[in-house]
């Protein structure tokens, strides 16, 4: 009886290993598709119209405060960039940590 309990418990163990593997490999995904969409996208965008706000008050057609805001604009795009790849890293590690403790409850 005792060997029966112990071995559902490690099933039911492992089964709950299982789901938060599968939980930490959902958010690694959508913190991997976070960055991809930054970084080709939202980032590269803020940068371009940066870089035309700038010419253009440099050539004197727009003010000061178009490029200021372009400027936020962009340090803001980088800015999320910089915490998706904190997500992206933080998810990655708790997937190799989830993968750790499921290969040692697997262990005899």
């Amino acid at each position: 009886a005792q060997v029966t309990r112990g071995r559902s418990q490690l099933e039911h163990s492992q089964f709950v290993l299982a789901q938060s593997i599968e939980s930490a490999w959902g958010q690694y995904g959508i913190a991997r598709n976070l960055v991809a969409s930054l970084e080709n996208g939202i980032l590269r965008e803020a940068e371009a119209a940066l870089k035309v706000a700038e010419a253009a008050y440099r050539f004197g057609e727009r003010g000061i405060l178009d490029f200021l805001d372009a400027r936020r604009v962009f340090r803001a795009a980088r800015n999320d960039l910089i915490a998706a790849r904190f997500e992206l890293e933080a998810a990655r590690i708790e997937v190799e940590r989830l993968q750790g403790d499921l290969l040692r409850s697997d262990a005899p």
